[in-house]
């Protein structure tokens, strides 16, 4: 039998992540990535940003993962969807790449759903916290 890897979700990120998914149903948008990110966020443990283990993605957080085994390396950062830019590497949370890597740490390997119905593994290589960080801390306080 195999565990789901523990998944940590600041309280932070909790609630922007909360008001993405309420926009979503405001405009009758329930999309299936909304669902899942919703029960992400039901599964997830809710801590505060410095309760967070070292190197877990988040909200914002630059993140380089490693497609295995094909060894391709991508860089992106996760944003909420007003704010994507595949061009600039910014992807929506929403996206299946988004809601694979969110609140995993480094080290993990997470499962990307891909359209054709097949999973791309991925490893994640580096995670760099948000520039916010700081001021994120200061309101959990």
């Amino acid at each position: 039998m195999s565990s789901m890897p523990d998944i940590f979700i600041s309280t932070a990120d909790a609630r922007e992540l909360d008001r993405v998914l309420s926009d979503q149903l405001d405009r009758d948008e329930a999309s299936d990535s909304a669902l899942e990110l919703s029960t992400k966020l039901f599964d997830a443990q809710v801590v505060g940003s410095r309760a967070l283990p070292h190197g877990t993605v988040r909200l914002h957080s630059t993140v380089t993962y490693e497609e295995v085994p094909a060894g391709t390396r991508r860089r992106v950062t996760l944003v909420p969807p007003r704010a994507a830019d595949a061009g600039a590497g910014r992807i929506s949370i929403l996206s299946p790449v988004g809601r694979a890597l969110l609140g995993n740490a480094l080290g993990s390997v997470v499962e990307i759903p891909l359209p054709t119905g097949r999973q791309q593994r991925a490893r994640v290589l580096e995670v760099s916290p948000p520039l916010h960080d700081e001021l994120v801390e200061a309101t959990e306080a």
